[in-house]
């Protein structure tokens, strides 16, 4: 499904980025060295802090952004040279997801599915079961902008499957969220599994939802410091944190 090797991706900063990072420097070294390899329809989770690198890695996987160097084989499909064929197999959600608040949730999801490729033919076919799935078909005339937090939620989701990936891609989507709101998330990956998607599920904890994960990868300021099934980490001493689990990481690299 997914095959990174060596990448590399940098950015320039300007006088604003500086002084925002406390730095000197004029570029920003985001990604460094990165190799691994995912399989199909597994749930890949990159464990990282702040800046770790996670954003711009999801961007790459999503060919919203190009590598400086090295190889990304996405689906079976190269980043460098098949952008929009990428794009219209990937769903993205992230947390304080953007929709058009003037639109109301159908035609949200109908921009959404022209975006992806999906022919309108499909989408009349497929959209009252999605909304109907996500919780949206009693509010699918209402504006965005009268939304609840977890109605924008549920909208977001919707969005991200509205046409029919074969990859997702989650950035800190339960950013913010406790255990019990976080649970159409939970659904999310659960189905996505069900149904052979691919997941890669960025985050900065391993709640719950975190934790149906199929491999960790740990990212820490732009190097791939750790990578395991699972399963491996499950049957460790669980009850740290895992701020307490990266740290032991990152200074077992140091």
């Amino acid at each position: 499904m997914i095959k990174v090797e060596h990448l590399y991706k940098s950015f320039k900063l300007d006088s604003k980025r500086q002084k925002m990072l406390g730095t000197k420097e004029k570029e920003l070294s985001a990604l460094s060295d990165i190799s691994f390899r995912a399989e199909a329809g597994k749930v890949l989770l990159l464990l990282g802090t702040k800046n770790a690198g996670k954003s711009t890695l999801l961007h790459i996987l999503g060919a919203a952004a190009e590598p400086d160097s090295g190889t990304v084989h996405v689906l079976g499909m190269n980043v460098a040279t098949q952008q929009a064929e990428i794009r219209r197999q990937v769903g993205y959600l992230s947390s304080g997801q953007p929709f058009f608040n003037y639109l109301s949730v159908t035609e949200q999801l109908e921009y959404a599915a022209r975006i992806g490729g999906l022919a309108p033919a499909n989408l009349r076919g497929s959209l009252p079961a999605l909304l109907e799935k996500w919780q949206l078909a009693a509010i699918a005339k209402r504006k965005i902008a009268t939304l609840s937090e977890t109605e924008r939620l549920h909208l977001g989701i919707a969005q991200a499957m509205v046409h029919q990936p074969r990859l997702l891609l989650l950035d800190e989507p339960t950013l913010g969220l406790d255990v019990f709101t976080a649970q159409p998330i939970i659904d999310l990956v659960n189905d996505a599994k069900n149904n052979g998607i691919g997941v890669v599920f960025a985050t900065n904890s391993l709640s719950k939802a975190e934790l149906l994960g199929d491999e960790l990868l740990i990212l820490h300021k732009g190097k791939l410091l750790h990578q395991s099934f699972m399963l491996d980490f499950k049957q460790q001493d669980t009850t740290s944190s895992a701020a307490e689990f990266l740290r032991i990481i990152v200074e077992s690299k140091e």
